[in-house]
């Protein structure tokens, strides 16, 4: 039975999984144990919701929404998620190495050598080693199939000019877009150009200043009816979900899922007999 190492810090020092409401903590433990040796999962959630306990119920968005940045749908169609820092964790000593490039693997090494197959099957290695670069491994990182090096700006944190004068970081334009809609962003984004090339005005945060009073003045609501209107809808597709989750209940097991439980159970059955 394989075995997963865990992080017992992430109860005292991690913010966002001390704030993860606790149906997520458990799809994140089940994920965890249930991922490849990369991290990557194929994320069955009937299943998943059918391990956890009929009083667990999310639908895929809010199950992603909650996880946020720490999952990266990697094929939409065969529902592969990647765990994020998976890699990082399990493979520390191999993500310090690639400061200065994808190290020689050793011929006998052959958990190595099945980590970097499983790695270019899931065509990982750009994301990989762009999330190294964003957390300052910025030397001469190149993946094992000799592709470009990567350049040393920082993804996502370097701020774009989206119109004359309106700068922003891609995170803050996609927050704006997930927000307000990509329409009355580019409304906004138009409206305090004009004002700023008229006015000769200048903000320290453009982002922040399109908060402030360009939302309400393109859409006629402030940022917070747009949550609150956000959050409203997201509360009606959790309903929708526990009634669809309460229907998946009452009709019989499939048997490639009762199949798989079968599995589970024995294999846990025998491990503590092994361990008795």
């Amino acid at each position: 039975m394989s075995k997963r190492h865990t992080d017992t810090d992430k109860w005292t020092n991690n913010r966002w999984f001390q704030r993860l409401p606790g149906k997520y903590k458990l799809l994140w433990f089940y994920m965890w144990d249930m991922c490849d040796n990369v991290g990557v999962w194929s994320a069955d959630l009937d299943l998943a919701m059918l391990m956890l306990g009929p009083s667990f119920t999310f639908t895929e968005d809010e199950a992603l929404e909650a996880l946020g940045d720490h999952v990266e749908v990697i094929d939409e169609k065969t529902k592969e998620w990647w765990i994020i820092e998976y890699c990082e964790f399990h493979h520390a000593d191999f993500c310090e190495k690639c400061r200065d490039g994808i190290p020689d693997i050793p011929e006998k090494n052959n958990a190595l050598r099945s980590y970097f197959i499983l790695m270019n099957q899931h065509h990982l290695w750009d994301r990989f080693l762009k999330r190294l670069e964003s957390q300052g491994y910025t030397r001469s990182i190149r993946t094992p199939l000799g592709k470009e090096r990567l350049g040393k700006v920082r993804q996502g944190k370097e701020k774009k000019e989206y119109a004359p004068s309106v700068h922003m970081t891609e995170a803050e334009y996609d927050k704006l877009v997930d927000l307000i809609g990509k329409d009355n962003t580019r409304r906004c984004i138009d409206k305090i150009s004009h004002y700023k090339g008229a006015s000769g005005k200048t903000y320290k945060d453009d982002y922040r200043a399109i908060l402030n009073w360009t939302v309400k003045e393109v859409t006629g609501k402030d940022p917070t009816d747009w949550e609150a209107d956000k959050e409203r809808k997201q509360e009606e597709e959790r309903k929708v979900g526990e009634k669809k989750q309460e229907q998946r209940t009452k009709e019989p097991i499939p048997d490639e899922a009762q199949a798989t439980i079968h599995t589970l159970v024995h294999g846990v059955g025998k491990s503590m007999e092994d361990g008795a």
